[in-house]
């Protein structure tokens, strides 16, 4: 199975990195949590240049992403054979395990592994099916293995070109490898799982025990959004992974001088992190500055130089392809000036109080419409008491929707947790500890408040929260460690745990277990993958469905798409089997920015339209075949004859 090429490369890389010696020069800290975020960060690094290779060449192709996945796993055996790690991490994982096993300390790992592994199964089972992954997530993915190649190519909506790219990226490797996109939801998994870890370590590094640190991680794999998330194409917990990769680099920095090899994950995690998501630029900030500046200050001032230095030709490097390519089409590095500009907030400085209370209050949707509106109300009266003119607010209750759920417990816990930290300050067991874990409690605020003060707003933002809330769990551990007995500590870490099971076994569109109407299909286990596929849009299941049917049935294998930005144009991919049944697909009314990319020898002898009016009878030279409502079909004389749709009985709700 050409997957486990990339999956063995991590291994190899981790378990070498942790033979190196990553993490060692701390007796207390766990050498497996530092090797594994900078074993996640190299891979992700040169993951991110062997994609920009092949695609100079066309060469991403099953083939070409083999080979390159080959050739990285024999050089991280032979890295982890010159370090011994077989043996080393073999012997380390046994001693553990013993230990662990001795003091009956096995049972937070395996109720963790139970709760992960739920989430493994619906990440695998269903497809991608949210919004964002069909609008443009996937279809990007689409386009770039058909084309072998992250060139722009003609499109009807622009995010599928400009935005960051580092998570698609690695889904189209998986699809590519996997010749399906079972694991495309899977990107999202593991960076969840990396978070956990990166959450954990973290906590420890700010001064909690074992008790505090699984608090920690309760508390970020309970969080409502994140579990829905988990298990999706959204890109919200990739890039909370970096940015607590990052943080833990920088907290670790503030306990002891970093390792080269560490020193490489920090500046790694903070390059992909930026071609992951604009967010991190706002919520990395604070940290960055957290870490030159003390350097700075404790007279490293020419290592500080110089690490600035190198982080920002790393952050170009590895960002260079995104961003030339953004430039010859839109004119900027990551799109329009007026695409970035829609997602800056304005009107200042009212924007300084009312940004941060909008993103918590996006946390605040209830089942009670009355509540929930009186909520709505008192935002708008301090809108009106600022004399602030802002967009329309808004707040919408959808629990197990991944771009909607609230997460109220966590809000509060976070704000309990803060003043708890201020108000042990002077109980601190180590002084240096307790400075170090203000000055943490003082970066992440910072990175909330820029985040609210700079973005701009959208009642499904709540979303991008996710980073903010991975920041912020850690000082929950740390928080409960100290003011909480071990047994309250562990107590808390269990109820978070219970609290969580309704998001794991409801997730609105990929259910485990079936809950309807609150669920929109059947459990994961019971409805077809295109019937997930189709599980927020089953309205659309049939007349997509029978236009592929009749295109595959009249023998085309190019087709052209009239469909506009509002399209889920992954749906189209995917029920015609496209690009891996060797279907071409190409946009010809494409936005006017990506028109140039246009193919003036590309004749579709199909064109799927969605946006083809009902006197519309032909297209392009192409007579009308179908009207299935919602999708109309024309194709080319020549290939008519064979077609016929397929007759439909009635779809299971």
């Amino acid at each position: 199975m050409l997957l486990a090429l990339p999956v063995a490369t991590f291994f190899l890389l981790w378990s070498a990195l942790a033979a190196l010696g990553v993490g060692s020069k701390h007796a207390e800290i766990d050498r497996a949590i530092p090797s594994f975020l900078a074993a996640a960060a190299i891979w992700a690094a040169f993951l991110t240049l062997a994609t920009e290779a092949l695609s100079l060449v066309h060469g991403i192709t099953q083939l070409g992403v083999a080979l390159t996945w080959t050739a990285a796993v024999l050089a991280t055996s032979f890295l982890a054979w010159r370090a011994a790690a077989y043996r080393r991490v073999g012997m380390a994982f046994q001693n553990w395990l013993s230990t662990q096993s001795s003091k009956g300390r096995l049972w937070p790992y395996a109720v963790a592994g139970g709760l992960v592994g739920a989430l493994l199964v619906v990440a695998w089972v269903a497809p991608p099916n949210n919004n964002d992954s069909l609008l443009y997530h996937m279809s990007r993915v689409a386009h770039w293995e058909q084309n072998a190649s992250l060139a722009h190519y003609p499109t009807a909506y622009n995010n599928q070109l400009w935005i960051q790219i580092w998570a698609e990226m690695t889904i189209l490797h998986f699809k590519v490898l996997l010749g399906s996109d079972h694991a495309s939801n899977l990107v999202q998994w593991f960076s969840m799982v990396g978070c956990l870890l990166g959450v954990g370590g973290t906590a420890k590094l700010l001064g909690a025990r074992r008790a505090g640190a699984w608090l920690a991680v309760a508390f970020m794999f309970s969080l409502p959004l994140g579990i829905l998330e988990s298990t999706s194409t959204q890109t919200d917990y990739v890039a909370a992974f970096w940015l607590i990769t990052i943080a833990y680099f920088v907290v670790l920095s503030r306990r002891r001088a970093l390792t080269g090899l560490e020193w490489v994950g920090l500046t790694a995690a903070l390059s992909v992190g930026v071609l992951t998501k604009a967010t991190i630029y706002l919520y990395a900030f604070p940290l960055a500055a957290w870490f030159f500046l003390s350097q700075f200050f404790d007279g490293h001032r020419v290592h500080a130089l110089v690490s600035g230095v190198g982080v920002g030709l790393s952050i170009v490097v590895l960002n260079l392809g995104y961003f030339v390519r953004d430039i010859i089409t839109f004119g900027g590095p990551m799109g329009s000036a007026g695409w970035t500009q829609s997602r800056l907030a304005g009107n200042w400085p009212g924007q300084f109080l009312i940004g941060p209370l909008r993103q918590i209050m996006l946390n605040g949707a209830t089942p009670s419409e009355r509540v929930t509106q009186a909520l709505v109300e008192a935002e708008r009266s301090i809108e009106r008491v600022l004399g602030v003119a802002k967009s329309p607010f808004k707040l919408t209750w959808a629990w197990n929707n991944e771009d909607f759920a609230g997460n109220p417990i966590h809000v509060l816990l976070i704000g309990v947790s803060l003043l708890a930290i201020i108000w042990l300050h002077r109980r601190a067991r180590a002084r240096q500890t307790s400075r170090v874990l203000l000055a943490y409690a003082a970066v992440s605020i910072s990175a909330f408040l820029l985040f609210s003060w700079l973005s701009s707003f959208a009642e499904n933002n709540v979303r991008f929260q996710v980073p903010a809330f991975a920041l912020f769990a850690p000082l929950v551990g740390v928080a409960g460690d100290r003011s909480l007995s071990r047994r309250w500590a562990w107590s808390a870490s269990a109820a978070l745990a219970v609290f969580s099971v309704p998001w794991i076994l409801f997730n609105q569109s990929r259910p485990l277990v079936s809950w309807r109407p609150r669920t929109r299909v059947n459990s994961i286990f019971l409805e077809s993958r295109q019937r997930l596929l189709f599980a927020n849009w089953p309205e659309l299941q049939r007349p997509y469905v029978q236009a592929a049917d009749l295109v595959r049935s009249a023998s085309c294998k190019d087709i052209g798409l009239v469909i506009d930005s509002h399209d889920k144009e992954y749906l189209l991919w995917s029920v015609l089997g496209a690009p891996e049944n060797g279907m071409r697909l190409e946009v010809l009314d494409p936005l006017s920015a990506s028109s140039r990319y246009l193919d003036p020898t590309f004749k579709p002898c199909a064109i799927v339209c969605t946006i083809c009016g009902t006197e519309r009878t032909e297209w392009g030279g192409l007579p009308l075949a179908d009207d299935f409502g919602s999708v109309k079909v024309y194709l080319r004389p020549d290939h008519s004859s064979n077609s016929k749709a397929r007759a439909w009985g009635p779809i299971s709700p």
